[in-house]
């Protein structure tokens, strides 16, 4: 059932362009997620009748398409394959398992500074279990349990029809993005539909986006795709412009707007958001135009992004602390937010020069 023209965006080394490309750009928007009023929450910095708070407001929301993408393309990579249960957990929760604990084990250090006489292990391990050692882990967890549900995710995807997949797609929007936007408009939270009722299940991380990803990726009609695009967006702006003006409308009611608090719809219309994303990628990736460098400089990157997404945090902190966001702003006098797009790719080609040498390190290579 997979479309011929799936495979236009295939390198001879069998990457496929378009999701490394799209791997780096969910990379970018990951790091601007966690730039707090520097960039992401910038807009709360301006009155609501300025144009920044609106266009901070809008790249806010946009920036949300990051994680659920990075589900995407692993359902688009991982769900077509056939392995067994053993060979799932053997191969691929466990590198991830691991990944977890070296990750936890060097924040739970750095965010000590390394006084190893001020850390307990006990305290560690709890944190590990029932919690994250830092505010992006999270993701791992949510990570090991996509792969976990590989063995039943992936009859799932192959036996669906398109059309199971389109109702998927629209009971997910309906119930995390129309329902709560409405109930907020209607009665300011006060009233809101029975959770047991919102199909929780079928929203989550580990299932809806890779799912999805499964289905552009290996399904979709890519010329009638193409075709949609300006409606795609048309329905993606649109549906970024609701969900912000619900978080101006939802701080207006509450008299105050913290980031935390600012994020209630942000993941609202996510899906919509992501999906655009990605089949724009998928239409408009075309290798033949790309010069091989180019190619090889952009798998080479985006071979990186885990190693990049698991540094940049401390990266950030580090650079944070060096000043160096101040100096783009202050002495080379740099645009806000400009300043600040310039600084996550400051992040980004350091963490991915690490990366890149820990690659070439046994252990580390099989890991990254």
């Amino acid at each position: 059932m997979t479309n011929a023209l799936t495979t236009e965006n295939t390198l001879q080394n069998g990457k496929k362009l378009h999701l490394e490309i799209l791997r780096i750009t969910a990379c970018f928007f990951v790091i601007f997620n966690h730039t707090g009023d520097n960039g992401f929450f910038l807009f709360s910095l301006f009155e609501p009748t300025s144009v920044q708070y609106w266009l901070y407001g809008f790249i806010s929301v946009f920036c949300k398409f990051a994680v659920p993408l990075f589900f995407a393309i692993s359902g688009a990579l991982l769900l077509p394959k056939e392995e067994s249960v053993k060979t799932v957990f053997s191969k691929r929760v466990l590198r991830m398992a691991i990944i977890l604990v070296v990750a936890s084990a060097f924040y739970y250090c750095f965010n000590n500074d390394f006084d190893f006489s001020a850390m307990n292990i006990g305290a560690f391990f709890g944190t590990l279990y029932g919690a994250t050692l830092d505010v992006h882990l999270w993701y791992l967890y949510a990570f090991i349990s996509f792969l976990m549900a590989l063995p039943l995710l992936r009859p799932i995807a192959k036996n669906f029809k398109n059309e199971h997949f389109l109702y998927m797609a629209i009971c997910a929007l309906v119930f995390t993005g129309v329902l709560p936007v409405a109930e907020y408009f209607l009665w300011k939270g006060n009233l809101a539909l029975n959770g047991d009722l919102r199909m929780t299940w079928l929203t989550s991380n580990a299932v809806i986006y890779p799912l999805i990803g499964y289905y552009i990726e290996n399904r979709m009609d890519v010329r009638r795709a193409k075709k949609k695009l300006p409606y795609l967006w048309a329905a993606n702006i649109a549906a970024i412009a609701v969900t912000f003006f619900a978080t101006y409308y939802r701080a207006k009611v509450m008299r105050f707007c913290s980031e935390d608090s600012s994020q209630v719809f942000y993941n609202s219309f996510v899906l919509i958001n992501m999906i655009t994303v990605y089949i724009t990628a998928k239409c408009l990736c075309d290798p033949e135009k790309i010069k091989p460098k180019a190619a090889k400089m952009i798998c080479s990157a985006g071979s990186c992004t885990l190693g990049i997404y698991f540094g940049h945090v401390a990266i950030l902190r580090i650079l944070y602390r060096n000043e160096v966001l101040d100096f783009l702003r202050e002495d080379i006098g740099i645009d806000h937010m400009v300043s600040c797009f310039v600084f996550c790719l400051i992040i980004m080609l350091i963490g991915y020069v690490l990366t890149w040498i820990a690659k070439k390190i046994p252990l580390l290579n099989k890991l990254l």
